[in-house]
């Protein structure tokens, strides 16, 4: 509740969506976590993109949104520079 107030007060902030997202996915709520990870990517360049990305795809994973999983995660594997979520995009879209 705390994030969710904080997040209404200071909009457009990727980072605090990438939380939110975060503290719903621990929590087993896919459906909001997916929402708050979409809009992190969405508001977000380079590392917390990145992050927003792999956790949307583990996200749809455990929503069985495999083919949108995919995508994603070829997006990931796809961005310019180097981040430690694009090894672990591959493996798991290996893995998939």
């Amino acid at each position: 509740p705390a994030l969710e107030k904080e997040i209404i007060s200071v909009t457009g902030d990727a980072k605090l969506y990438l939380y939110l997202g975060l503290a719903y996915l621990e929590t087993d709520v896919y459906d909001k976590a997916k929402l708050n990870f979409e809009k992190a990517e969405k508001l977000s360049e380079g590392k917390y993109r990145d992050a927003a990305l792999w956790y949307l795809s583990l996200t749809q994973v455990k929503l069985k949104q495999i083919h949108e999983a995919k995508q994603h995660l070829v997006a990931l594997i796809n961005q310019n520079g180097e981040s430690p979520y694009k090894i672990k995009a591959k493996l798991l879209l290996y893995e998939l």
